[in-house]
């Protein structure tokens, strides 16, 4: 029951790993528009 329990309160590794790729990704991209725009 508290390995279960475990599981439940920490979520699969896949998804906060593509999730943190698509923010660093969106970020990295915001930057470099930001660049090109002042630029």
């Amino acid at each position: 029951m508290r390995s279960t329990c475990g599981d439940v309160l920490t979520p699969p590794p896949p998804k906060p790993t593509r999730m943190s790729t698509v923010m660093m990704r969106t970020s990295h991209s915001a930057l470099l528009y930001s660049k090109s725009t002042y630029n």
